[in-house]
């Protein structure tokens, strides 16, 4: 039996790293949706890594490989599965320049904290956001606008002379070459004249 990680009422519920194997195991959920469960529990910090590689040791692989794939994005820095394709689509293509996924921003010259892009091309200062309606629409926790924040996040960028080019999660799913070829322009127009004065620092703490 897995340890009880909270009770409601007379309900025992089981830790989310056991919930999701179970549900690999047990239930009838697609690859590509076990593959972002396993992002979004690790991301909201519902369970580390360990736990969850623990548990995946102990079932059948070919049933639990699509939370290890989910499981891996999130290593790589991948904090959705839009964000673990895109890491995907730049990984195969060794010519496109550097790509950092998911690391704060802070502009120099004032210590402005600028957000954490999707991506960030250090070597042309240029920010790749996955915008997806799904995360970016509604209010959150707080009561703000989350477009409205994201609309804000990728004006402080372009203010300090950052490029940023969106993209959606359909577009990374379905017309993949799209996107590479519209990188593959930005490549071409060189770096940002002049480069922003930004340097990487952790993301915050969840």
């Amino acid at each position: 039996m897995p340890p009880v990680a909270r009770r409601d009422g007379p309900l025992a519920v089981a830790p989310a790293s056991r919930s999701l194997v179970d549900a690999a195991c047990l239930e009838d959920v697609g690859p590509h949706n076990l593959e972002a469960l396993a992002i979004t529990v690790l991301q909201r910090g519902l369970c580390p890594v360990e736990a969850l590689d623990a548990e995946l040791w102990q079932r059948p692989q070919p049933r639990v490989q699509p939370l290890r794939t989910g499981l891996a994005a999130f290593a790589g820095g991948a904090w959705s599965r839009p964000e673990a394709v895109l890491r995907a689509l730049w990984d195969v293509r060794p010519d496109l320049p550097p790509l950092v996924t998911n690391r704060g921003l802070v502009h120099r010259p004032t210590g402005r904290f600028l957000g954490c892009p999707d991506g960030w091309l250090p070597t042309l200062g240029v920010a790749i956001q996955v915008h997806s309606r799904q995360f970016h629409q509604g209010i959150d926790d707080q009561g703000g606008d989350r477009w409205a924040e994201t609309v804000e996040k990728d004006s402080a960028l372009v203010s300090v002379g950052a490029r940023v080019i969106g993209v959606s999660p359909w577009t990374l799913h379905a017309r993949p070459q799209r996107f590479v070829n519209r990188i593959t322009e930005l490549v071409a127009l060189g770096p940002a004249s002049p480069m922003p004065d930004l340097r990487l620092v952790d993301p915050p703490r969840r």
